[in-house]
């Protein structure tokens, strides 16, 4: 079995709880628990926090010399399907 490797990158911060960025297990990278919190988006609307994301796993795509055209799945959590037709404007932009 192959070991984890856990990795925070300086681009998004200094992470102060207990995870990370990202994990990668052989060639496949895990990423997971970004949000709009700290950002200016963060009390903004549905599509503002979405492009802060976005922004954030295409900061990680870049350290990783890859694009988000890789994803394989993106999982999104909401309070609420009202706004859904702009989250995903802005998922389907990315």
């Amino acid at each position: 079995m192959s070991a984890l490797e856990r990795i925070n990158y300086p681009v998004l911060g200094e992470v102060t709880a207990p995870y990370v960025h990202a994990v990668r297990h052989n060639t496949t990278l895990y990423i997971s628990g970004l949000t709009a919190f700290g950002s200016a988006a963060q009390k903004g609307t549905i599509t503002e926090q979405a492009e802060v994301i976005f922004q954030q796993i295409q900061l990680i795509a870049e350290a990783e010399n890859t694009t988000l055209g890789a994803l394989i799945k993106v999982t999104i959590f909401i309070t609420s399907f009202d706004d859904i037709d702009a989250l995903r404007a802005v998922l389907f932009r990315y």
